[in-house]
């Protein structure tokens, strides 16, 4: 195991903490939109959008929400504290169920950025050698879905064989490094952080089983009453999501920024890899549909959703349209 300082942990565990307070960008009179969004590399998009003041070109105050995970954001969204939201689909199913959501686009399709790290002289070379093993999870979080539901299954396993721990993703290369899990399920820059460490290794990458879209979800009583403020805040979306795609250098630079000033101080290259890992793009394809259904039937039988939603109301794509056609 290659040593590191107790201040480097703590360092590399700082990132995970809930980010108190919210940042103003005062352009209108209207009420700013509440935009939440995780500090990982799901909420790169905002972060660029943050630090380019892309919103404010387009005429809509946005106020920048921020939190650990997406289960926080999913909280923060249910209760209304947000407007619009970064979250998995099993939690925007969920949302629209309940009548209080709907899709206004995709942020990314993740499944690249979310990984099973193992201590690197483990000895662990497949998911099936994961059994009886600790491995450190963050419960109801997008990525430990898919590791219980998608991953575990495809080598035999139930989440019952293995010793899951609930920890919050900026604690799991400490933990890892610390000897007190065996592996982790994480979600980018912390398995980019633990590989440049030299602590763990890569053991498989969730591209391999599952899309893991990354949806842009909304309360639907805001996008109902507020549709041009919507198509707007999409424009100033959609300046941050060009950035990252056009010159990712300035997007990771934007985004280290933003993890050395929440007390990480991770390189750009670390970044930059995570980020590569992320899939942006704002679109639904052709795939995401038959994803959702496929999700929504999962979430169903175990009696988390009434019924399956109606996609054609789910997703509203007249907002990413509209972003794209008006001045």
């Amino acid at each position: 195991m290659v040593s590191i300082s107790r201040r480097r942990l703590i360092e590399i565990g700082a990132a995970g903490a809930i980010v108190a307070g919210t940042s103003y960008t005062r352009v209108s009179a209207r009420p700013a939109l509440n935009l939440g969004f995780q500090i990982t590399t799901w909420g790169a998009v905002a972060m660029v959008a943050e630090a380019l003041n892309t919103f404010k070109s387009h005429d809509v105050d946005v106020a920048f929400n921020k939190f650990d995970s997406g289960v926080a954001v999913r909280d923060a969204l249910v209760a209304g504290r947000v407007d619009i939201g970064i979250t998995a689909v099993s939690t925007f199913i969920v949302g629209v169920n309940k009548g209080s959501l709907a899709g206004i686009a995709t942020v990314a399709y993740s499944g690249a950025s979310n990984s099973i790290m193992t201590a690197k002289n483990s000895g662990i070379k497949s998911v099936a050698d994961l059994k009886g093993k600790k491995v450190a999870s963050q419960f109801g979080t997008g990525s430990d879905y898919t590791f219980r539901t998608k991953v575990l299954p495809k080598f035999g396993l139930r989440p019952e064989d293995l010793q899951l721990v609930n920890a919050k993703y900026g604690d799991h290369v400490a933990a890892l490094a610390s000897g007190s899990v065996d592996a982790f399920v994480g979600t980018e820059p912390f398995p980019a952080v633990a590989e440049a460490e030299g602590i763990a290794k890569l053991l498989v990458s969730f591209e391999e089983f599952d899309l893991v879209p990354v949806m842009l979800a909304i309360n639907r009583p805001v996008l109902q009453s507020r549709r041009s403020d919507v198509v707007s805040f999409m424009k100033g979306w959609l300046d941050a999501v060009a950035v990252l795609r056009n010159d990712p250098q300035k997007g990771a630079q934007i985004v280290t920024d933003v993890f050395k000033k929440k007390g990480n101080d991770l390189s750009e290259k670390v970044i930059k890899t995570a980020l590569d890992r992320l899939g942006v793009d704002p679109d639904v394809r052709p795939a995401l549909l038959p994803y959702l259904q496929d999700q929504a039937e999962v979430l169903l039988k175990e009696r988390k959703i009434s019924e399956i939603p109606d996609w054609n109301t789910a997703l509203d794509r007249t907002i990413l349209k509209d972003a794209r056609s008006k001045s």
